[in-house]
């Protein structure tokens, strides 16, 4: 090729948008092989151009190459096609979209964007409003051939049957799908393999949360959606199949499009077998997201088909609420028809897993704590098998104490304990550990979500000093019923990507003790991690932080010492027994409160959430994080961008005056992300100085975005792709590093 003709390809270049260009490298890549990591694709042309004609030349046909990838982008942008296109009424689309219902939700318009090809996706920057994330994924969608038309498709994997829908499609004049023989079958066979490999079925289970994936399955999971949703749902078989894929994505955490699948398979297929396992699936998938009374609906519907998903002796205990789920099971509340129980409601604990050995056996301790602790567990009443043929699908039933609540329950209602309440609270706790433990039964599985709380009334408090009433559950099941828990003890560096279901069961390790977490060098989990637990779920109590960052100078003064030492992780360092708990708790009730202990208390019940330090950086009170007061001194920029942004900057910049110097500041963690913003607000996700009220300009922030911020945290599978927030709510996604969001720098911590 003359030098001529290479000018011209270099001028062509250079005249195309950076999505065009990132297009023809991409092909270039796809299509004849070409190595382009050294390539700047995501800069402007104009400054990659030379790169990718060097890289060309080295091929004896690049030039060849090269001119037919860019005809093929150029042309693509104005020939017409059957499909939707990019000639359109770009004012009337954008109307039409925000009529659509899957746009009209933050939550699955992230969902929406992950069924897009990953060269538009990763183009696409939204967590603003209605208006402004449509117009971003049209504008985006438009640079790029058949954009429009791949936006379309994933519209109507959520949308399709709808009447907004229909005007879409009307408007795009896009044709009915027609089935194609072996489409169905290339869909099913390599995702049917990969769930033999993973251990998955058809069938959700919640242990399916913790499915260890990596970027191969993912992508062959994603490929799988996108061929799906391509055919019709009339296709032959498409509903079995569709159970299979919907499977696949609950089991990376992509929930909501697993839901809008089986809801599209309960709607379309005659089939009973088909309806009830899309009916559990939604049971399972809604629980994991925590939409209690849908999943409890789902569950009906499913054993109203087939009564062998019922997951309890339902004619003895018929369904009357979803009460939660955990790393053992769900529990449900029922109306009691036992004429052997004396209780109009009970409590039915449904486990996961089989248990280990007979029920008699599974049962024995946290019967045997009745007759020895009454006071201090809800009173065991029966349990059983929900199939007494193949005993299978094992439950558990105890009283149901009206009115009282779980301890994170009472937390978010009521906030930390004072010292009187908490040293209440602990020493009934202790008690009862106490008495379990000299009849050698251990409870190992001690946390906020595992103590019941009731309020004394007025009547009650006459004739009693203690004005709260505390009941242990799941005594004696630990070491017995098979624990999610496990499962996520694997998945440390990935709590992250988790429902909350699974953040919940993840959770809960902040409580364990070391020897429960695979430290051999201790003894065997036994009577010190029950002392550990009591430390970790105390200082829950007193200071409504996680224990994960336990801090001694967050409890009140009396009790630093107690709960320090509980938490040592060496056991032999913690209190040897509850004993001991028992009489420091009650020594230090027996001392009057030092005034500087009530004055200290004063002040941290009537700190602010936010200090502004009047040298350009606020302190969270909470975490004790210094953040920059300017939330948006840096724009948007790319990761490494950003990264650097932190990392070099010093007093004399973005209004401070506080003498750090470079390397100081850095990006939040994304736990230090999930710890700063407040679920009771949104745009922003964040509370005012006091943290009474949402976040306004200038109190104690400014400059703050309703969009995507940054976290230091790369993703722990795929090193192109790091964390962040998305400050509308308090959503927290991963995104190709190389794609632009806000910068806002932090110190202290980590």
């Amino acid at each position: 090729m003359s030098s001529t003709q290479a000018t011209d390809l270099y001028q062509t270049l250079k005249r195309l948008l950076k999505p065009q260009f990132k297009e023809v490298c991409l092909f270039l890549q796809e299509k004849y092989g070409y190595d382009l990591s050294y390539i700047a694709v995501d800069k402007a042309p104009a400054e990659s151009a030379n790169q990718l004609l060097e890289l060309v030349k080295q091929n004896s046909q690049g030039f060849q190459h090269l001119e037919a990838v860019l005809g093929e982008v150029i042309q693509g942008k104005t020939a017409p096609v059957e499909t939707p296109n990019n000639q359109f009424d770009k004012k009337r689309l954008i109307t039409l979209l925000c009529d659509c219902p899957s746009l009209r939700s933050a939550e699955t318009r992230h969902s929406l964007l992950t069924l897009l090809p990953t060269y538009i996706a990763d183009n696409i920057n939204i967590g603003k409003s209605i208006k402004d994330d449509v117009l971003e994924f049209v504008n985006k969608c438009i640079d790029y051939r058949d954009g429009i038309k791949e936006l379309f498709e994933a519209v109507r994997f959520f949308d399709d049957g709808t009447l907004p829908f229909q005007t879409l499609s009307d408007f795009l004049n896009v044709p009915e799908l027609t089935p194609e023989p072996d489409a169905l079958a290339k869909v099913e066979t390599p995702i049917t393999k990969l769930m033999a490999q993973l251990h998955l079925s058809a069938q959700v289970r919640a242990s399916d949360e913790f499915t260890q994936h990596n970027h191969n399955s993912l992508q062959l999971i994603r490929e799988a959606m996108v061929q799906l949703k391509q055919l019709s749902p009339q296709t032959q078989e498409y509903n079995r199949v569709s159970l299979i894929v919907g499977s696949a994505l609950a089991s990376t955490g992509e929930l909501l499009q697993a839901e809008r699948l089986f809801t599209q398979i309960i709607e379309n297929t005659n089939k009973k077998t088909e309806r009830a396992i899309a009916h559990f699936n939604l049971f399972q998938v809604q629980l994991r997201r925590e939409v209690y009374q849908k999943a409890l609906e789902n569950l009906q519907a499913a054993i109203a088909i087939n009564p062998h998903y019922a997951l309890h002796d339902l004619h003895k205990y018929p369904l009357e609420q979803l009460l939660g789920a955990g790393g053992m099971g769900c529990v449900f509340l029922c109306q009691n028809h036992n004429r052997l129980i004396r209780y109009a409601r009970v409590v039915v604990k449904c486990f996961w897993e089989h248990p280990k050995g007979t029920l008699d056996e599974m049962f024995k301790e946290p019967f045997a704590m009745r007759d020895i602790a009454g006071d201090y567990i809800p009173k065991p009443l029966d349990f059983g098998y929900a199939d007494p043929i193949k005993q299978e699908r094992a439950y558990f039933v105890t009283a149901y104490i009206d009115d009282a609540i779980d301890g994170e329950a009472w937390l978010e209602k009521y906030g930390p304990m004072n010292l009187e309440m908490g040293l209440q609270v602990g020493l009934q706790i202790a008690k009862g550990l106490q008495i379990a433990h000299a009849a050698g039964i251990c409870h190992l599985d001690l946390k906020p979500a595992n103590i019941l709380l009731l309020k004394k009334t007025s009547e009650v408090l006459e004739t009693s000093e203690v004005s709260i009433s505390v009941k242990i559950i799941d005594f004696g099941l630990s070491q017995v019923v098979p624990s999610l828990q496990q499962k996520a003890m694997t998945m440390k560096q990935r709590s992250a990507g988790l429902s909350q279901f699974g953040q919940a069961i993840f959770g809960t390790l902040d409580y364990a003790c070391p020897e429960q977490q695979g430290f051999s060098q201790y003894a065997k989990p036994g009577v010190q991690c029950d002392v550990f637990a009591f430390g970790t779920t105390m200082y829950r109590f007193f200071t409504c932080k996680n224990p994960r960052y336990f801090r001694e100078r967050d409890l009140p003064k009396v009790l630093r010492d107690l709960l320090g030492d509980c938490v040592e992780e060496n056991p032999k360092l913690r209190p040897e027994s509850a004993r001991q708990l028992i009489n420091q708790i009650k020594k230090i009730q027996s001392i009057e409160p030092q005034k500087q202990d009530k004055i200290a208390e004063t002040k941290i019940r009537q700190a602010n959430r936010y200090t502004d330090n009047g040298d350009g950086t606020v302190t969270d009170n909470i975490t004790g994080l210094i953040w920059l007061k300017n939330a948006n001194c840096f724009g948007r920029q790319n990761w490494k961008t950003a990264m650097q942004s932190a990392d070099n900057l010093a007093d004399g910049q973005c209004g401070l005056s506080d003498g750090s110097k470079p390397r100081d500041w850095r990006l939040p963690t994304i736990d230090e992300w999930k710890a700063m913003v407040d679920k009771k607000y949104s745009w922003p996700a964040l509370s005012d100085t006091a943290g009474t009220h949402e976040w306004k300009e200038g109190d104690a922030f400014s400059g703050v975005q309703a969009s995507h911020y940054w976290s230091s945290t790369a993703h722990a599978d795929f090193t192109g792709i790091a964390w962040f927030v998305i400050l509308v709510n308090d959503y927290v996604h991963y995104f190709n590093k190389t794609y632009p969001n806000y910068v806002w720098p932090v110190r202290g911590g980590h």
